[in-house]
């Protein structure tokens, strides 16, 4: 796998134009949110900032666990279907934009 790049934008304006300037690349991006509601926000702020773009790219979403390992209780379905959708989409190696949680 090549190399990649990291980058630190702060804040919508810093993802606004990073966006615009790597929209061209042919390699996924990988961007990381603090918790699940920033994950959500950020995924809304991108498609926002693509919806007049003639090529824009997917975004899969992989949110952390919502519930702690050996815990009885359940995850939620929609969380298990954003995870195995993005992983799917890793696996296929798509030119996408991944979101992902830090927990």
């Amino acid at each position: 796998m090549a190399a990649s790049r990291i980058y630190a934008p702060a804040g919508l304006a810093g993802v606004a134009a990073w966006l615009s300037a790597e929209n061209t690349s042919k390699k996924p991006v990988l961007l990381v949110c603090a918790d699940y509601p920033s994950l959500q926000q950020l995924a809304a702020e991108i498609g926002l900032i693509q919806s007049g773009a003639e090529a824009a790219r997917a975004i899969y979403m992989l949110p952390g666990w919502d519930v702690p390992p050996y815990d009885r209780g359940q995850p939620r379905k929609h969380l298990q279907a954003l995870r195995m959708n993005t992983l799917a989409a890793l696996k296929r190696n798509e030119n996408a934009i991944y979101l992902a949680t830090a927990s």
